[in-house]
């Protein structure tokens, strides 16, 4: 009935699972269809919607083009040119775009139908294509059976987002083509939740790792690594700008950032080694100068400051932990306000250092890391912090 409702949250494992079941239904970078054979495809035509049957052709001959499955790309095609002459369909062969990048993304906007088709929940909406976007002001706090549908759809794109940021974690260095597609996931996820203004992206990244896909040059592991820690980076400012002014304290980028620049490096991130690493840092690089503005002279007292709240502050840092703002003392508030402005000074100081970093290197200068940079600006003036 609709007058009934279970007071669901965004955060309710069955918003996880429902996010978990589709991905390991279509995981990103594997084919749609479970064999490439002309003759079970032409035979899964006739039993699958024909839409639905276009679409995965679409999804896998991209998916066939970018792993250059010399294997599978010919029997895909073969079991177009069959169907085509056989129904006598206008256009003999599949017609595609012949640029790659362009299949790619179409194999992503494939699989992101095919999502949405599952994690899809009716009963909030005023209008078939209403977007979670539209509503989210209105039903995400609802009380009612109209709020709790709308949050389980919710929930289950905000889920989506984080497990296939999970899942690209796994594949980075075991699967390029599927590692590309988590990311794209991951944006295009978001996007359904925040819009495309505010949502996670990773900037120029995911074109660079695809571009390394067609180009089939071997991976600088390196410089790798110190981007995907820059994702880390991305995904949990997105993750604390909604809350900065609510729950000061760290925005918890203290270790993604510091292990970017270890990366970078060549040095292998790890908290045992980060004293010794920001010490080495702050002695070899002149970072007073750097861009005209003051910096720290000591980079591994501003990382514990920005990681554990400044030490002076320590007994209002104790005393309002996980209290509400609104229960926290004039002290305890300004403690976690210190707290929010020491770790957003640690990623503006941070971030161009990597940038500077890989300028001297020999890598092109990264859109993440500038976009970064700005996205900190913005943060300190909603938390109300001056560096």
């Amino acid at each position: 009935m609709e007058d009934s409702f279970r007071e669901i949250s965004i955060y309710d494992e069955e918003c996880r699972e429902r996010a978990l079941r589709v991905l390991q239904k279509y995981p990103p970078g594997n084919y749609l269809f479970k064999s490439p054979d002309p003759e079970r495809l032409v035979e899964q035509y006739f039993k699958m919607d024909k839409r639905q049957w276009l679409s995965f052709f679409a999804h896998d001959y991209a998916v066939a083009c970018l792993r250059k499955d010399t294997n599978a790309e010919p029997k895909i095609r073969e079991a177009y040119a069959r169907l085509a002459s056989a129904l006598d369909w206008e256009e003999r062969e599949p017609r595609f775009s012949g640029d790659i990048r362009a299949l790619a993304e179409e194999a992503v906007k494939r699989l992101m139908e095919l999502y949405e088709a599952e994690l899809r929940v009716e009963g909030w909406r005023r209008k078939p294509e209403e977007c979670l976007i539209e509503r989210r002001d209105e039903l995400l706090g609802e009380i009612g059976f109209f709020g709790d549908q709308y949050r389980l759809e919710y929930g289950s794109w905000m889920w989506l987002a984080e497990e296939a940021f999970n899942f690209s974690a796994k594949m980075r260095l075991r699967d390029r083509v599927a590692y590309w597609m988590g990311l794209r996931l991951v944006e295009e996820a978001s996007q359904r939740i925040y819009g495309e203004k505010d949502s996670i992206s990773f900037a120029d990244y995911p074109s660079n790792v695809l571009e390394n896909i067609i180009s089939g040059e071997p991976v600088d592991e390196d410089e790798d690594a110190s981007m995907w820690f820059i994702c880390v980076v991305a995904k949990e400012i997105k993750a604390h700008a909604a809350l900065i002014t609510r729950a000061p304290g760290s925005i918890e980028t203290e270790d993604p950032v510091t292990f970017s620049c270890m990366a970078l490096e060549g040095e292998k991130p790890s908290l045992e080694k980060v004293e010794q690493y920001l010490n080495d840092l702050s002695l070899r690089l002149n970072l007073r100068a750097m861009s005209g503005r003051w910096v720290p002279k000591n980079l591994f007292r501003l990382y514990y400051r920005a990681r554990h709240g400044p030490p002076e502050k320590g007994d209002a840092l104790w005393s309002g932990f996980l209290k509400p703002l609104e229960e926290m003392s004039e002290e305890e508030a300004e403690a976690f306000k210190q707290w929010t402005r020491d770790s957003l000074l640690y990623l503006r100081v941070m971030l161009p250092i990597i940038q500077f970093l890989r300028a001297k290197y020999g890598y092109k200068r990264s859109e993440l890391l500038d976009r970064l940079r700005r996205e900190v600006e913005k943060l300190a003036k909603v938390a109300g912090v001056q560096f």
